[in-house]
């Protein structure tokens, strides 16, 4: 197993991935959200320094994906979606090995950077989920997860960084957003007062 950042050689094997998800985040694999996630792919693969896309491969293949993006004027990035070849997310055995290799290095790596803040959008239905699941994994431990807003369906957020985390899809469902800060003793810089 190895995890890397992509490059644009790995862009069919991403889109090879997204498309034989039947769902993301409560939503259909529609030509509209898929087209959008290709969208958002080749934005990142263009563009390692402010974007780019942590994989995860067995065997030569890709079996996991994060895309991640960093905002150009705060040490802090956006996981704009992770995916991973099943289709179900185990929580007996947490995000699995793969999800978690992204994790970690997505988290590790924007720390290393001075990164230790994180937004990301989950559906109402699944947030409850993320607690349980984040409670099994040695990457997501470090960190203290917070709701930063509501935002009702069909309407799109406020603030642009819950717009960033959103996404640019108008959601049917309730949705989160989420914000996660590393804990005091995994930082090189002090949280201060």
């Amino acid at each position: 197993m190895s995890t890397i950042i992509l490059e644009s050689q790995h862009k069919d094997s991403i889109i090879n991935l997204l498309s034989s998800r039947k769902k993301f985040s409560k939503q259909d694999n529609t030509d509209l959200v898929l087209n959008n996630l290709i969208e958002r792919t080749e934005m990142c693969l263009d563009d390692g320094n402010i974007h780019r896309i942590i994989g995860c491969f067995e065997n030569e293949k890709l079996v996991a994906a994060l895309s991640q993006s960093f905002s150009s004027r705060n040490p802090l990035w956006i996981m704009n979606y992770y995916v991973t070849d099943k289709n179900y997310i185990s929580l007996g055995t947490g995000y699995g090995l793969y999800l978690e290799e992204c994790f970690t290095k997505a988290m590790t790596s924007a720390e290393a950077m001075g990164a230790y803040d994180f937004w990301w959008s989950v559906p109402v239905k699944y947030a409850k989920n993320g607690p349980r699941l984040q409670l099994l994994s040695s990457s997501w431990s470090r960190y203290e997860v917070y709701t930063d807003a509501v935002v009702t369906a069909n309407e799109f957020p406020i603030f642009d960084l819950h717009k960033h985390a959103y996404g640019s899809i108008l959601k049917p469902h309730d949705v989160f957003i989420r914000h996660a800060v590393c804990k005091q003793e995994f930082r090189s810089v002090p949280l201060t007062r």
